[in-house]
């Protein structure tokens, strides 16, 4: 706590980059002992064994939608990507205008140039559907709502308790409430992923060469509590009638006992299928806040994507500081990337598809996990 402490102090009469430099300080403290702080080089992959705070290095990359905007020609070198130990992307980035190089397969140019490189790839957990079509899975939207929606025997997608409609979330309209407890639902959404993905690549999406998946909308708890609409109600961005799925929502209050018993039964699945496919599995956990959680990524030794990390989108909760450091130092098993926004900046959230388009970066911290400073 004195250090923690100290921390605060330093924030509070300094500006952003003594505040940078303080958080890696503290997650190098935080880390003595079997835990192992490891800072990159920026022109090479991540290889010194010291705790130096300065220079800022980032050593992880997510691209997603119109990435490399930023970058000085309006778009992405593929040698600049090589240079990361972890990039997570689309499915379908193999192949972008995106890139300057325009490369044939980007995935195979950044193995050729650096084989170290890990390359996961973004995909909606089944906790939700993306009914456009960059991210649907399998069949799409209307075909799932034909099999398994409204009056089938085998239902996959949620229904809502008061107007026994799809549900459709608030904060991103294109996505769909679905049943994550339901077996069939959770072994069709495993095999098409990897088959979409890794076999007959469809809707321009390829995965050789990269290393697995990360399944997004995977937080402990109840996605979009509060925040969902019936299909049917919404138009242009209103929606004249709130409600919740059903499973996960009895006399008024929603059940997270029976939504994490049935998120332990899909990971328990998930996990060693796409390992026994030699690809890694993740997710994102938006957070890592409770002992159940972290042990259940411990056992099955996973990739976990904490969305809201020290500067949870541009937000400062220093007294969620120690925790989410001790929780780096005690990821023994499972790795963990903690993505941060700092103060200053703002997530674009594209019209036309109404999901995050931004880069973020991070550095690697630990002997298998990734942090940030």
């Amino acid at each position: 706590m004195g250090k923690l402490s100290e921390f605060r102090a330093a924030f509070r009469n300094t500006g952003r980059n003594l505040f940078m430099m303080v958080l890696l300080i503290g997650v190098c403290l935080f880390s003595m002992g079997r835990f192992q702080v490891v800072v990159a080089d920026p022109l090479v992959n991540a290889a010194s064994e010291s705790c130096n705070p300065l220079p800022f290095v980032l050593t992880t990359e997510i691209l997603f939608g119109s990435f490399g905007k930023a970058q000085p020609n309006g778009c992405y070198p593929v040698q600049q990507a090589s240079r990361f130990d972890l990039l997570i992307t689309g499915a379908d980035k193999h192949s972008s205008s995106r890139w300057c190089e325009r490369p044939s397969n980007a995935f195979q140019t950044i193995k050729t140039l650096n084989p170290r490189t890990k390359i996961m790839l973004f995909r909606m957990g089944p906790g939700q559907y993306v009914t456009a079509y960059w991210g649907a899975i399998g069949d799409g939207w209307d075909w799932i709502k034909q099999n398994h929606g409204k009056g089938a025997t085998d239902r996959w997608t949620a229904l809502g308790v008061f107007s026994n409609d799809y549900l459709l979330s608030l904060a991103y309209p294109v996505e769909r409430a679905m049943e994550i407890g339901n077996p069939n639902w959770q072994e069709y959404w495993m095999r098409r992923n990897f088959e979409d993905i890794w076999v007959n690549f469809i809707n321009n999406m390829k995965g050789t060469y990269t290393d697995g998946l990360i399944a997004d909308g995977m937080q402990y708890g109840v996605s979009w509590r509060n925040r969902w609409c019936a299909e049917s109600s919404y138009n242009n961005g209103v929606c004249s009638q709130l409600d919740h799925p059903q499973t996960y929502y009895q006399n008024g209050a929603y059940n997270q006992d029976l939504w994490r018993q049935h998120y332990h039964q899909f990971l328990e699945r998930a996990v060693p299928y796409f390992r026994e496919r030699n690809l890694e599995f993740g997710v994102n956990a938006w957070r890592i806040a409770y002992p159940a959680q972290h042990e259940l990524y411990e056992r099955l030794r996973i990739t976990a994507l904490e969305e809201c990390g020290f500067l949870c989108t541009g937000s400062i909760q220093l007294d969620t500081w120690e925790k989410k450091l001790r929780t780096l130092q005690n990821a023994n098993s499972y790795a963990i990337v903690s993505m941060n926004l700092p103060p200053g900046y703002k997530i674009i959230l594209p019209k036309q598809w109404n999901r995050v388009s931004a880069q973020r970066e991070f550095v690697k911290v630990g002997g298998n996990g990734y942090g940030t400073a």
